[in-house]
């Protein structure tokens, strides 16, 4: 993945149960799409595509 971009990049309100001191980007792969396409705006979407 892109390493510019940091779970912080996005908005907090998609990761509300995770510490995001500790996130990884690389292992919640999945988990980071699924939050995006189910609760993100579009700019956050363009955002996941570039990572």
């Amino acid at each position: 993945m892109d390493s510019t971009i940091t779970v912080h990049d996005f908005s907090a309100h998609l990761f509300w149960d995770v510490d995001l001191e500790k996130f990884d980007l690389d292992q919640y792969k999945e988990f980071i799409v699924q939050r995006v396409l189910e609760y993100g705006m579009l700019k956050y979407w363009i955002l996941l595509k570039d990572l």
